[in-house]
């Protein structure tokens, strides 16, 4: 996959995607245990848009969704659980604006979770790596136009007026 191609993803999950975490109780060795998994999805009335989601990430699955209240058209939904999820959010993540908060605190409790039960943790070195990404990321966000000269050259130029 290019990077356009991962930026135009990231752009349509800004719009039209969803980044939660699902929580359900489960029966493991005779023990009712509470289980949360991170989860995305993109939806979309174009099938076209979430299937090219589908081709260029490799992950998830696209299926109909039933549309809220009546004369509403058909709806397509991409949908990625668990580790699917997390790797979607990790490829994406350079590209995030609005929707950047959300993926960080999916994959923190995501990963805390897997870190927990021992099973499909991240290595040291990974996650090493994901916390020092997630701070380069954090400072790019934080960068603001008035802050630095080349901003203030573009805004002392004169403005081009139509004629």
């Amino acid at each position: 996959m290019t990077e356009a191609e991962l930026g135009w993803v990231a752009g349509v999950f800004e719009g039209e995607g969803n980044v939660g975490i699902h929580t359900h109780q489960c029966l493991r060795g005779g023990i009712l245990r509470r289980q949360a998994q991170v989860q995305v999805s993109i939806t979309n009335t174009d099938v076209r848009m979430v299937l090219r989601v589908a081709e260029i990430t490799g992950l998830g699955r696209v299926r109909p969704k039933k549309p809220h209240g009546n004369n509403r058209r058909p709806q397509w939904r991409w949908h990625a659980a668990a580790a699917q999820a997390r790797a979607f959010l990790l490829m994406v993540m350079p590209y995030l604006v609005t929707k950047r908060e959300q993926a960080e605190k999916a994959l923190d409790q995501s990963f805390a979770q897997l870190s927990q039960r021992g099973k499909g943790a991240l290595s040291t070195s990974q996650w090493r790596d994901y916390l020092r990404r997630k701070a380069e990321l954090r400072a790019l966000v934080a960068w603001r136009p008035g802050q630095n000269e080349v901003a203030i050259a573009v805004e002392d130029r004169e403005p081009s007026l139509p004629l």
